[in-house]
Parts: structure tokens; C-alpha cells; sequence
């Protein structure tokens, strides 16, 4: 645990800094709240704190300067001079922390790092201290996520406030030099180069309410998200004219696979034993003898390739592949591959009504798999719709649990009597350990 003081490394254990004498705390990566080494969330942003390995500073990061990709984004309240004007100084200082409140939330729950509060303003790192494969995308997310909190702010009034909070945002990544800049308490660890300077400038071109990218951040978040081409901007101090797009939301891409591609594959090489075995397989399966196929390996050896080739063929047969894809982001979020499969297969629209959507449920569940209606109150509190037209029941939120994993097994089930199903459950290793339980309800 590093010292704030004297940035000596001490044990995790450390209470005082055995450099200094300095008392040494952990505090959360996101907000910088002191937390307890029992924790498991932070008390004041909820981030997770599970994951935090005790050798790993928490801080702030090493002091050692060192040259390395990152991607950084620069959040910027919208109207905070309206706000300051037409409220208290303690009202506004309440806004202000409820907006880095949920901006801290969101960074910490993709990974990335708040270097600095800038008055209204947040300049964040993803890929600095910990590294990601995905840093852009999950920046994005972040972004995304902030946007969507402050707008969720909003809906609760605050006495003398008329002006909401709004925010611009923008993101580039490049390589920069991250070190130490500056003496005792006004030591901080900051990325230098033009990265973070043309992150501000994407900002400054951004609509409130809206999240900027270069190109090369676009590009390296993959067909995760859907942009509105903002065409070449130049942009104040940038010698060359920027392509600039804006962040219109998250693909309808039903895998990470689908979306790292966007449809464009290569020829399938030298994996001609590996299908073969999982068509040997497919064959037990349709004659009635249901198979599980672990399949494990190295990342990037092409696991999701051949799972691809699998589904093309299955497909090509009249048969149906049921994708459940989990993800780094959502490994606590109980459900969240189910979840994500029921609102693909029902076509969700972010501003459909409730009702739109339990019809469209209870039209899959009643009408074409053959379920009881009354199943249907469990996926739909499982994808957070009102159960009110179900009428009122009494029922322990274990026994509601439990009753949940049965109406998933029984809809898998259903979905197999129709016609011949192969389920595709990609990126295991990210799975919820709700999930985890209807897949071994599955198994047996």
C-alpha cells in the first residue's frame, strides 16, 4: 500500500508508512473514499473492490514515469456557470458531488483511473495503471454510462435548481509518458503528450449530452458502438484536421465476436478436427442424447471463430443456435447473458414502453413456446419490467430466485422440443454465478 505522503510501497497490511509514519489507508480507485480491508464495495460509489489485487497500489499509481498506450477522456459539465449563478454555493457544491459521484461510479466499474478533478471537469485514463485489451470500448461505456446517470439525476429535482446537468465528453488514445509531476501534496501522476490535449479539443466540438471520438479510439472499439460521422474538424493547436465522430449508442452486435468483425471473417484454417468433433457431437444431440462441449483455450487462438463455423453449419441444417454471450463489464450483474439474450431475440427499443415489452414477451414465452403465463412474472422482473398485471404473490426472494432458474431451464428446454438447438455460451470465464447455476441446471 502506497503512502500518500512519501509514495514509500508498504505491506497491504501497513497501517502507518514504515518510511514516513505517515497513517496509510486504502482508498476506492474511483472516488478516492478510505475503505476497510474487509470491504467488498466501496461505501460512497459502490465500485467493486473484490478485484483489487493487495500488491496494487490504491492510492495512486506508481511513481516511475513510463511510456505506454492509453486512452483518455475529458468530461466537462455543461452550464455550471448558470448553476453557480442560480444557486447557493453549498447547493452547487451538492451538485457538483453528485455528478462525480456517478462519474466516479462509472469509471470505476469499466477500470479506469480519475487523474484529475479539474473544477467541473474530469480528465480519466483507461489502459493507466491497469491495462485492458479493450480500454477504448470500455472508455466509451464509461461514457456512455455517465451520460445516462446524469440524466437519471435529473429526474430528481433539487430545490433552486432549473438548469440540469449536462456534460460533453471527449475521448482519443495515442501513446503518451505517465509520471510524476510535481512536489509534495500537489504531486500528481499525469499522462504527457498530445493525447490528452486533443481529448480536450474533441470535448470543446462535442454537443452536450454527447460523447466525441477520434478516429483511431473508433477504430479500436470495434463495431461495440454506433456513430453519427461528425466530418474533419480543426481543432485549436492541432497542426492536421481531425476526423471526429460522435457516440450514438451500443451495437445491436449480439456477440464480441460479431462486433470485433462486423461481418468480415477470414477463411477458416487448419481447425478442421475441432469442427469435426463438435459436428460428431451436434449428431449425438439430434438423436436425442444432449451433449455439453467445454471448448478452452489461449485468447486469440480462435475459439470464437470455430464457435462461428459451428453456428453457420447448425443454421445451414434448419436447426437454431441460442447465443448467450457474457461480459467483463457485467461479471457481477446476476443474469446478465439471459438478459442480453432476451433483448435481442424481442427487438428492445431503449424508449419502448413496459407494456410493449411484456407483451412482446408473453408472446414468446405463452404463445410460441407453449410456457404458463404465469412463468412469465420471473423474466420479466428479471429484465427489470413491472410484474404488476401478474397480480400480487408472496414469495421469498430465494424461492423467487430459484423459480427464476427453473423458468430458464424450462424455456431452453421448450425452445429444443420445437426444433433441434445448439446454445452458444461465449466467454464463460465472464460468467455471473447466477448464470453459472442455469447452466448446471442445463447440465443435468
Amino acid at each position: 500500500m502506497q503512502c500518500a505522503a512519501c509514495h514509500h510501497d508498504n505491506e497491504p497490511e501497513a497501517g502507518f508508512c514504515e518510511a514516513c509514519g505517515t497513517r496509510v489507508v486504502p482508498r476506492c480507485p474511483g472516488c478516492g473514499a478510505e475503505y476497510s480491508v474487509t470491504a467488498r464495495f466501496c461505501a460512497q460509489c459502490g465500485c467493486s473492490l473484490a478485484d483489487l489485487a493487495p500488491a496494487e497500489p490504491t492510492a495512486r499509481p506508481p511513481d516511475d514515469a513510463e511510456r505506454r498506450q492509453i486512452t483518455v477522456v475529458f468530461c466537462d459539465l455543461v452550464g455550471s456557470m448558470q448553476l453557480s449563478e442560480q444557486l447557493d454555493p453549498e447547493d452547487l457544491r451538492t451538485a457538483l458531488q453528485a455528478y462525480q459521484k456517478v462519474a466516479a461510479q462509472a469509471v470505476a466499474r469499466y477500470g479506469g483511473y480519475i487523474a484529475q478533478h479539474l473544477g467541473d471537469g474530469l480528465l480519466i485514463y483507461f489502459g493507466y495503471p491497469r491495462a485492458h485489451e479493450e480500454d477504448p470500448a470500455r472508455a466509451i461505456r464509461a461514457s456512455l454510462d455517465i451520460l445516462a446517470a446524469l440524466d437519471e439525476l435529473n429526474r430528481t429535482p433539487r430545490a433552486g435548481q432549473t438548469v440540469p446537468l449536462s456534460a460533453r465528453i471527449g475521448i482519443h488514445t495515442g501513446v503518451v509518458v505517465v509520471g510524476p509531476i510535481g512536489d509534495g501534496a500537489q504531486r500528481e501522476q499525469l499522462a504527457l503528450g498530445d493525447v490528452p490535449n486533443l481529448a480536450a479539443r474533441l470535448q470543446g466540438v462535442a454537443a452536450p449530452d454527447s460523447v466525441a471520438v477520434s478516429e483511431l479510439t473508433a477504430r479500436l472499439a470495434g463495431g461495440e458502438f454506433t456513430y453519427a460521422d461528425l466530418g474533419t474538424q480543426c481543432l485549436k493547436g492541432v497542426a492536421q484536421p481531425v476526423q471526429v465522430w460522435r457516440v450514438m449508442g451500443i451495437s445491436a452486435a449480439e456477440s464480441r465476436f460479431e462486433a470485433a468483425t462486423q461481418g468480415r471473417l477470414a477463411p477458416l484454417v487448419a481447425r478442421e478436427l475441432e469442427i469435426a468433433q463438435l459436428l460428431a457431437r451436434w449428431q449425438l444431440a439430434q438423436q436425442g442424447r444432449g451433449q455439453i462441449v467445454l471448448l478452452g483455450g489461449e485468447p486469440g487462438i480462435g475459439k470464437s471463430r470455430i464457435l462461428s463455423a459451428l453456428r453457420e453449419r447448425v443454421e445451414a441444417q434448419g436447426a437454431q443456435s441460442l447465443r448467450f454471450q457474457c461480459s467483463p463489464y457485467h461479471a457481477q450483474s446476476a443474469f446478465y447473458p439471459s438478459i442480453n439474450n432476451f433483448e435481442h431475440a424481442l427487438k428492445f427499443s431503449p424508449d419502448e414502453l413496459a407494456a410493449s415489452k411484456l407483451d412482446k414477451l408473453e408472446a414468446l414465452m405463452v404463445e410460441h413456446l407453449g410456457c404458463p403465463r404465469a412463468d412469465a412474472r420471473f423474466i420479466a422482473a428479471m429484465l427489470s419490467l413491472p410484474i404488476e398485471r401478474y397480480g400480487a404473490v408472496s414469495i421469498a426472494p430465494q424461492r423467487f430466485k430459484q423459480e427464476t432458474l427453473r423458468v430458464l431451464a424450462d424455456l431452453t428446454e421448450a425452445a429444443a422440443r420445437r426444433m433441434p438447438s445448439v446454445m452458444l455460451f461465449e466467454d464463460a470465464h465472464w460468467a455471473d454465478p447466477t448464470s453459472l447455476e442455469v447452466l448446471d441446471l442445463l447440465v443435468e
